[in-house]
Order: structure tokens, then C-alpha cells, then sequence
């Protein structure tokens, strides 16, 4: 009796171990499998946010700016206006002013370069309208620095434009744009770029001279050129500035006579 009851539970224990050992081995597989798709899951996921490139608006937008500029560098602007005229289509000046302003700026300076080329004169309006669209987002307020910049370079343009074509129209809007510039461009906080200036603002009150009020533009064109000697006299590394800005102001001197 005792020998019956003994071998029970070793009956028992035999008919239960291919369960356990089902049961292990399912136990593994699922857990293995699981470990896989977390694995896989996470290598994608890395995969995708660090390796596998992604082209959203930003970065095309931003690409094609990159682009538009290495070719103005490599002195390609017929190209590059191509590039920035399809970038400007698809920015908002509302949504993004200071990328716009940028497209707008270099869009225009690629005119410029154009209108050297081909001395065409609707090369330099159309550089004007590139400017003054900038100078619509790029309020003094925002950026002074850009501001002035943006108003030089639609000053020396209209300045150009105007001494062949309407002069009228484009010489008074060039000196206009210039004074605004020289509210940014103090003698104090930005010398030679009051300089500058003041010797674009004499070449184009010279101009004016030639059209209307000769005596009083040359007398401006005159003050303009002495307050940039004035400061570039005492700057040695401006020596060829110096020297063609003393140029201008014979020449306007020599008109008044």
C-alpha cells in the first residue's frame, strides 16, 4: 500500500512535464518575438529621426536660398533669379518677412548685376521693386541695419536709373532713400558706412543738378562729399575711398564755377 501510494506523485510528475515544457517554450517564443518588435520598432525610429534625410517646406525653402546665393557667387544671376523667383512663390511675407526680405534683397542684387552685363535699364526697375517690396517688411523698428542697407541699395539704384532714363522720377527717390538711410547710419555708430553713403548722396544730388536747381543740388552734393572726407581722413585703410570721394567734390566744384 505504502509502495502504491509512493509512486502517485511520480506518476503525477512524469504526465506534467511536457505541459511545462510547452509552456516554457511558448513563454520564450513570445517573449522573443516581443523583443524583436520593440528592437525593430526602435531601429526604425532612430533610423528615420537621425539617418534617413527629410525634405520638409522649411528645409526646401531654405535649400533653395542656399542655392540661389552660391549661384550669384559663382556669378551666375540668370539662374539664380530663376531660383529665387520660384522660392518667392512659395513664401508668404506675412508668414516669414525676414526670408522674404532675403529673397527679395538678393533677387534684386542679381538684377543689378544683370543691368551691368546687359546695361538694360528694366534690369535696375526691376531690382527697384525687389528693394522697395523688402523695405515693406523691414521697417527701421526691426531691423535698422537692414533697413539701411535695403535703402542704400534702392538709393544708388534709382540713382543709376536715373541718370539715364526719368531722371525726374529717380533722382529725387534716390535721394530720398539715402537721407533715410544716414537716420541708421550715424556718423558715431557707423562711420564708414556714413561715408559711403554720404558719397552716394553727393553723386546723386550732382546728378540732380543737371536736371533741376543746379545750384542748390551742387551745394548739397558739396556737403554731402565734405562730411564723407571728414571722416575718412583720419582712416589710413580708406585712402582709395578718400581719393574718389575728393574726386567728386572737384568735379561738383568745378559745376558751380
Amino acid at each position: 500500500m505504502n509502495e502504491e501510494a509512493s509512486r502517485e506523485p511520480d506518476v503525477a510528475g512524469k504526465s506534467g512535464t511536457p505541459q511545462k515544457r510547452f509552456r516554457r517554450a511558448a513563454t520564450f517564443i513570445v517573449g522573443t518575438f516581443a523583443a524583436l518588435l520593440v528592437g525593430a520598432i526602435l531601429f526604425y525610429t532612430i533610423t528615420y529621426f537621425y539617418y534617413i534625410p527629410r525634405d520638409t517646406p522649411a528645409q526646401k525653402v531654405a535649400a533653395a536660398f542656399r542655392e540661389a546665393n552660391k549661384l550669384l557667387d559663382e556669378r551666375n544671376p540668370e539662374d539664380a533669379v530663376k531660383r529665387l523667383t520660384e522660392l518667392l512663390g512659395r513664401i508668404s511675407p506675412q508668414e516669414n518677412p525676414q526670408l522674404y526680405e532675403n529673397a527679395k534683397r538678393l533677387r534684386g542684387r542679381c538684377y543689378l548685376w544683370l543691368a551691368r552685363r546687359a546695361d538694360n535699364k528694366a534690369y535696375l526697375r526691376d531690382a527697384i521693386a525687389d528693394f522697395e517690396d523688402a523695405l515693406q517688411v523691414s521697417p527701421p523698428d526691426r531691423s535698422p541695419t537692414t533697413y539701411a542697407t535695403l535703402q542704400v541699395l534702392l538709393g544708388t539704384t534709382c540713382r543709376d536709373l536715373g541718370a539715364v532714363s526719368q531722371p525726374e522720377e529717380y533722382l529725387p527717390k534716390a535721394v530720398r532713400a539715402l537721407e533715410s538711410a544716414l537716420t541708421i547710419y550715424t556718423r558715431e555708430d557707423f562711420p564708414f558706412d556714413y561715408a559711403s553713403t554720404q558719397n552716394a548722396l553727393g553723386i546723386a544730388y550732382a546728378s540732380l543738378a543737371r536736371v533741376s536747381d543746379k545750384e542748390e543740388n551742387l551745394t548739397k552734393a558739396i556737403h554731402a562729399y565734405e562730411a564723407a572726407l571728414e571722416v575718412l581722413a583720419g582712416d589710413p585703410n580708406s585712402a582709395a575711398v578718400n581719393e574718389k570721394v575728393r574726386a567728386n567734390l572737384e568735379a561738383a566744384k568745378q559745376a558751380q564755377r
